[in-house]
């Protein structure tokens, strides 16, 4: 909420929100943040450039590459849990080393160097999301010290601005941390509370099935959902997971999964094959699947350097990494199949409307009425009618899952406006790029439908003498009231 002393939005300081006005706290304008951001990933930029010049760079995508498959091992056979940040930034340093693999070095990657790169690499992401949030008007600078950005030297740079989101930022923190998206420290108490289901599950060996794509997606879907609102939770992240041209060349996630099946597999460990053997393989085991269509979609070479890096080719050699793409392999399938995850995502809505709310709020201790319908009106449709002692709440439940850029302001804009019209009565989609608004009952007739027809509905109107409209959300609502309405997420419903 805004400060209640001078109405300024606040911000999130050592983990509580203050006003910035209040505290004497002075933002940079955001023009000149922005600035100061894009100054920072320059120097970054440029020192990358100086370092990787140094590495052998068949060697060092190497290690990258083994890195990459030990977080995959990790996430299937530990705690299965990743650090973003720092998976982004191995994927993204990959196609950078690519991008300069003519540059002839001389220095051996090894087990130090290796990590500390992508440590520092990981710094540099860190950068470019800064500047993100603060383009989106979710994040701040603050300087320390007084500075002059066209003399400022780059300790300075990088230790003089402090960066500090604001209470905007809140809810899709909330959200994504609902979505099993947290920090490390969030992660680390997560995993710790539920250690002994994972123990459990890990001691546990199912027996593979065969399953529908359907099956597939309704049995993950948790899992799915987090991978896809992760990985492209804002613009650098999307266009790092973009497997739309992998999409476009007709490769399922089906054959990805069967296809990296046939090779031999060393848990947490790399093998390597041949390009004869590679396409050997795809002609004799898929058939109906051009090779080198495969080939040119998921192998990385010099000559080939903007497919997103499945397999690396290095002398003729392949790499391959079966568990980083066995967990990709679940990443592409919202992005393949995205009419059975919309249904998917559907399915949770409906279940989550018409069972996990009311259940929720009879364990609270109303009493409640499901998709309530008006008989003379048969779209004046209500989620939940509940009450308990005088008071009683007419309730529309809705629920927006994580979409891609859910880091970014338009979405939260879309939220709000959406929120806005389930009690304005507006219905907003968007059909060939144009906004169409539809007509429908609002919430506040329902109220008031409520109120008249109180006798009929309610058993125990006699005792009823509040009325109060809610909007119950899965993911944490930008706005808290709107025409003395009140949004509420599902984990706060307790406070009612």
């Amino acid at each position: 909420m805004t400060c209640t002393k001078c109405g300024t939005k606040q911000i999130l300081q050592d983990d509580n929100l203050i006003c910035p006005k209040c505290n004497n706290i002075n933002f940079l304008l955001k023009d000149l943040a922005v600035l100061v951001a894009q100054k920072q990933i320059d120097w970054f930029d440029n020192g990358f450039k100086q370092v990787l010049g140094r590495f052998d760079k068949r060697r060092l995508l190497v290690w990258l590459f083994g890195l990459r498959e030990q977080m995959a091992t990790d996430f299937f056979n530990g705690i299965p849990s990743i650090e973003l940040s720092k998976f982004l930034s191995v994927n993204v340093l990959i196609k950078r080393v690519m991008e300069d693999y003519e540059l002839v070095g001389k220095e051996e990657a090894n087990e130090k160097n290796t990590p500390e790169l992508i440590d520092l690499f990981t710094a540099y992401v860190q950068v470019s999301e800064r500047k993100y949030l603060i383009e989106e008007d979710f994040g701040h600078y603050i300087a320390i010290k007084n500075f002059d950005l066209s003399t400022i030297d780059k300790d300075n740079l990088m230790s003089n601005f402090k960066f500090i989101i604001n209470e905007d930022y809140l809810p899709v923190l909330e959200s994504f941390e609902d979505n099993l998206i947290m920090n490390k420290e969030s992660a680390k108490k997560f995993l710790e509370d539920h250690k002994k289901e994972y123990e459990q599950i890990q001691k546990s060996k199912p027996t593979p099935v065969e399953r529908t794509p359907e099956e597939t997606i309704n049995l993950l879907f948790p899992t799915l959902q987090s991978l896809f609102g992760g990985l492209a939770k804002n613009k650098l992240y999307a266009d790092t997971f973009n497997l739309q041209k992998l999409k476009e060349k007709n490769i399922s996630p089906e054959f990805i999964l069967k296809f990296i099946k046939v090779f031999k597999q060393q848990s947490g460990l790399m093998t390597q094959t041949t390009v004869k053997e590679f396409k050997r393989i795809i002609r004799t085991k898929f058939k109906g699947i051009d090779k080198n269509v495969v080939y040119n979609s998921m192998v990385m070479t010099p000559d080939n350097k903007t497919v997103f890096p499945f397999f690396l080719n290095v002398d003729n050699h392949l790499l391959i990494s079966h568990n980083f793409i066995r967990q990709i392999g679940l990443l592409y399938y919202p992005f393949y199949y995205q009419d059975l995850f919309r249904k998917a995502i559907q399915k949770h809505s409906d279940d989550f409307e018409k069972k996990i709310v009311p259940e929720r709020l009879i364990e609270l201790g109303f009493k409640v009425i499901s998709n309530y319908q008006d008989k003379k009106n048969a779209s004046l449709e209500i989620d939940q009618i509940a009450w308990k002692g005088e008071k009683l709440f007419v309730i529309e439940t809705k629920v927006w899952d994580l979409k891609p850029f859910f880091e970014h302001r338009r979405i939260h804009n879309y939220r709000e406006r959406d929120l806005k019209g389930v009690v304005d009565g507006k219905k907003y989609s968007t059909i060939d790029g144009q906004e169409r608004i539809k007509d429908i009952p609002s919430l506040l007739d329902k109220i008031n439908h409520v109120k008249t027809n109180l006798p009929e509905i309610c058993e125990e109107h006699k005792s009823i003498k509040e009325f109060v409209g809610i909007v119950i959300t899965k993911s944490h609502p930008t706005i808290k009231d709107y025409k003395e309405v009140r949004f509420l997420s599902f984990g706060n419903l307790k406070t009612l």
